[in-house]
């Protein structure tokens, strides 16, 4: 009997018994019709409701008429199960004899033939009941062979045989012949119940109880096995997690530091060009003893030049305030852009409708001052010479690059004249792109005025001391 056969049982439909595996081979010993009927009634049932294949081989003091009638009351859907070929029930004597005789090979290819139909069919197997009622002296010892050679012949195979025998028919000799052949016997008597357990089903269900203990030792070992490899799991999980955390501890620290560097850059830079525009506001203020203008009661012709120094100075503070403070680069250039629009909007007493969106995560500082820069000039630029007060900055990211567009609905200007005051800036504002590989356009007519366009590529390859005012 293998294993997976030993270890699948199947409802016998009688208490007493209870589950049992494939190839079981038992006998009940009865007094009387009522107890035939009692246990095959509930073990035929039991078969047909798990897809097995039922033979009931019936004998006096049944009749396949009794038999299929009790079924039938017992079974609800038992019309179609008989419909279907999932039950036969025949007589004893066309079963066991042939003109006559009893043919042990015969019969044991009966069953088997049977198994190879329930199989065609699609059960899961085969179920037997078969009466002894019939049974003559002179057939006893062919029958008991047959039935001795019946429990190796059904074994590992998924058939399983209830024998039937009247107990007024057998004396101790043939009860003893009996229990032998079989692996366990059940006796019906005065409505209860004896259970007589032979060598071989004790030796069934102690294989049966090892088998169970193996399966049962496997499965603790299989789930100490899984506990281990889940503690090996999480422990490899925390291991990842640490390192994810100390990775982003580095980052945060590489961060800080660029940032850091960056600040120190930017510092300098502003210590730098502060110092560079102070002088040359005093070189300024020494040419106007210098150079001839106007008297006390107009201005001097350089005293726009000194304001528009003192105003770069100021500008140049509200961008490096903004790039100092701020953890993200494009944040740094957006906060400038709007703080420089709203300050530039009350000092001139103009307005300023800004626009910024999109603007990538990560924005080199150099990037951020130049387009910066070219705001300033082109804002400036728009109200000295477009002779309008209402001006349009839009400030957005697209997939490879950054535009600044500037725009006034001014008079205009021709982009190619060099006589053109409006004109004197853009020359400035494009050698500040070019360092960053960016490019400067214009659109200007005198009906829809004039727009200033600003596009700096993403690769940029910036020179780091574009800086320099």
């Amino acid at each position: 009997m293998t294993n997976e056969i030993a270890t699948e049982t199947r409802k016998t439909g009688i208490d007493v018994v209870g589950d049992m595996p494939w190839g079981t081979h038992f006998c009940l010993f009865y007094e009387n019709k009522t107890d035939l009927l009692d246990t095959l009634i509930p073990y035929c049932k039991a078969g047909l409701e798990n897809q097995e294949f039922c033979l009931w081989v019936v004998a006096p003091p049944l009749t396949v008429e009794i038999a299929t009638q009790a079924l039938k009351q017992a079974t609800p859907e038992f019309d179609r199960y008989l419909l279907d070929g999932s039950i036969e029930i025949v007589g004893a004597h066309d079963w066991y004899l042939e003109d006559t005789t009893f043919d042990l090979k015969r019969v044991v290819a009966g069953w088997h033939e049977k198994l190879r139909y329930a199989s065609a069919k699609g059960y899961v197997g085969v179920r037997v009941t078969g009466d002894t009622a019939w049974l003559r002296k002179k057939d006893w010892k062919d029958f008991c062979e047959y039935e001795d050679s019946l429990n190796e012949s059904i074994a590992n195979k998924h058939l399983s045989v209830l024998c039937t025998y009247p107990i007024a028919s057998c004396g101790a000799c043939e009860i003893l012949d009996v229990v032998r052949t079989h692996q366990f016997a059940v006796a019906r008597r005065r409505e209860g119940w004896e259970v007589i357990e032979t060598a071989g089903y004790k030796q069934a269900k102690a294989e049966i109880t090892r088998l169970k203990d193996e399966l049962e030792q496997r499965v603790r070992d299989r789930t100490n096995q899984l506990s281990t490899t889940n503690e090996q799991l999480r422990n490899e999980v925390c291991q990842r997690q640490r390192a994810e955390e100390a990775l982003r501890r580095t980052q945060t620290k590489l961060i800080e530091a660029q940032e850091e560097e960056r600040t120190r850059i930017a510092r300098e830079l502003h210590d730098d060009i502060n110092q560079r525009l102070a002088l040359l506001a005093v070189r300024l203020s020494s040419l106007k003893t210098e150079v001839p203008g106007s008297d006390a009661s107009t201005k001097h012709p350089l005293d726009e030049l000194h304001h528009e120094i003192r105003d770069l100075g100021k500008d140049i503070q509200t961008l490096s305030h903004s790039l100092h403070n701020s953890k993200l680069e494009y944040l740094g250039l957006a906060v400038a852009a709007r703080d420089f629009c709203k300050e530039f909007s009350a000092r001139h007493n103009v307005e300023i409708v800004f626009r910024c969106d999109n603007i990538p995560t990560r924005l080199s500082f150099e990037i951020s001052l130049s387009l910066f820069r070219v705001l300033q000039e082109a804002l400036q630029n728009a109200m000295k010479y477009s002779g309008v007060r209402q001006f349009e900055a839009t400030l957005e990211g697209a997939s490879k690059e950054i535009c600044l567009s500037v725009h006034d609905s001014g008079v205009g200007f021709d982009p190619k004249s060099t006589t053109n005051r409006y004109g004197l800036g853009l020359t400035s504002m494009t050698e500040r792109l070019k360092l960053v590989d960016g490019q400067l356009s214009v659109d200007s007519n005198p009906q829809s005025g004039t727009t200033i366009y600003a596009r700096v590529p993403l690769n940029s390859k910036s020179r780091s001391d574009v800086c320099v005012a």
